[in-house]
């Protein structure tokens, strides 16, 4: 009987080099995909109390950045 974990295993007889392969292609993708967003969400935080807050939202806030401080800054 299966396990309710298999769907996302490898088989047991790849080879270990490939299981940290994947893991270390997840784990890039995933700081890839989120940092930008926990960059835009923590500055957000910090400036949205003010009623003149400088960011409007997600988007205005990525392309101000990006405007401002270089495409690379997020």
């Amino acid at each position: 009987m299966a396990s309710s974990d298999d769907y996302e295993s490898l088989p047991e007889s790849m080879h270990p080099a490939i299981h940290m392969a994947a893991g270390a292609l997840a784990g890039i993708g995933e700081h890839c995909v989120m940092y930008p967003v926990d960059v835009v969400k923590t500055r957000m935080q910090c400036i949205n109390p003010d009623p003149h807050a400088k960011y409007r939202g997600i988007i205005h806030a990525i392309r101000q950045m990006m405007a401002n401080e270089g495409f690379f800054r997020p």
